[in-house]
């Protein structure tokens, strides 16, 4: 009798766990999700406020700023046009997830070719353009 006792603890015990898993890997998925939208809208706000920081100023205006770009970053299909930046990143429940920010002047140059810590330098020219370009820490 006791034995039998000790095997239905067990296999409800190992039916407890088996469900469980399922819902472990899910939650971490989302995890990894939310963590890496916040994180890619950070990067965004930091990349726009330096673009619009060096706008205010007069042509010639330099900053330099220290920027995360978040794991499942996609360089080809990130772009900047106008005063529009589109960064693009995969996140892990496959799903693309688009972090956009919009500048007060035009932009052009290059954003991060990867993830990581990166120093963006944002300049203003003559024309009123914001130059950026991206080298890696």
């Amino acid at each position: 009798m006791k034995a039998q006792i000790g095997l239905e603890y067990m296999a409800v015990l190992t039916l407890m766990i088996a469900l469980m898993i399922p819902l472990f890997y899910l939650a971490n998925q989302k995890l990894d999700t939310s963590r890496t939208s916040s994180e890619a809208t950070a990067a965004m706000n930091a990349i726009v406020s330096s673009a619009d920081s060096v706008y205010a100023q007069s042509p010639g205006s330099k900053i330099s700023t220290n920027v995360y770009i978040p794991n499942g970053y996609d360089n080809a299909s990130s772009y900047m046009t106008g005063k529009t930046i589109v960064m693009r990143y995969n996140l892990a429940n496959g799903m693309p997830y688009d972090a956009m920010g919009f500048t007060k002047g035009n932009i052009s140059g290059r954003l991060p070719p990867y993830s990581g810590y990166h120093i963006m330098t944002f300049t203003m020219n003559q024309s009123g353009w914001v130059l950026i370009n991206t080298s890696a820490t």
